[in-house]
């Protein structure tokens, strides 16, 4: 009686092992797949290990790569439109020239990530982490960066036209030139940051920190200001006319 338990048991145990692992190994042959083609589409690599690999052009569009360790990957010109990446690893990856509008970023760790000059459009970026990334002549249009932490990122010339920036965290970023118009920026942490020349037209600044943020030439007509800081903000020929507060 005692040996069947057990029996029962070693059984029941190997079921739960085989449908966990199922996963897995079903990845396998479509990691080898995209290892070797670098075409990949729409497939399964939920939590895959892909650290370090060269992915240059890969063709990943509607792929699922959820929590998956992509730590200093080169996606460079890769198409990751509509591709699943929220709490991915992305840390120091390469995805410069590449087309992830509407990706899922959500959650992502992009800490000194290049993703330089790639297409951003209605990308979910919410709560990811964008420290010291570069996103310069990006194309966020629309994109969701709410409670983003972007301090010490490089944004210079990107188009951030009508994007939420709630609550996100800029301090010490370089956002030069930037196109902000429309935005969503209520409550962000604009502390310290270099906004020389950027294009603020209509955006929602209420309740934003402005202190000691460069804002020489940038353009913040009527756009909201109710409540924001701007102690020790640079306001050198700032056009600020209309602007409500």
């Amino acid at each position: 009686m005692k040996n069947t338990k057990l029996r029962k048991i070693s059984v029941s145990l190997f079921v739960t092992i085989l449908i966990l692992a199922t996963p897995i190994v079903a990845q396998r042959p479509q990691i080898q797949q995209l290892v070797e083609t670098k075409e990949c589409r729409g497939c399964n690599l939920v939590a895959a290990s892909l650290n370090r690999i060269d992915l240059k052009g890969a063709n990943l569009p509607n792929a699922d790569l959820s929590s998956a360790d992509l730590f200093a990957v080169d996606l460079s010109n890769a198409n990751l439109l509509n591709a699943k990446l929220s709490g991915a690893n992305l840390s120091r990856a390469t995805i410069e020239n590449s087309n992830s509008r509407n990706a899922n970023f959500e959650l992502a760790n992009l800490s000194n990530a290049n993703l330089r000059d790639s297409i951003l459009k209605k990308t979910n970026f919410t709560a990811s982490n964008l420290i010291r990334a570069n996103l310069g002549n990006t194309n966020l249009t629309d994109a969701n960066l709410t409670d983003a932490n972007l301090t010490d990122a490089y944004l210079k010339d990107a188009n951030l036209k009508n994007a939420i920036l709630e609550n996100a965290n800029f301090t010490g970023a370089d956002l030069r030139g930037v196109s902000l118009i429309y935005a969503d920026l209520s409550n962000a942490n604009l502390t310290n940051v270099d906004l020389t020349g950027a294009n603020l037209t209509r955006a929602n600044l209420s309740g934003a920190d402005l202190s000691q943020a460069n804002l020489k030439d940038a353009n913040l007509r009527w756009a909201n200001l109710k409540g924001a800081n701007l102690k020790y903000a640079n306001l050198d020929d700032t056009r600020i006319k209309d602007a409500y507060r």
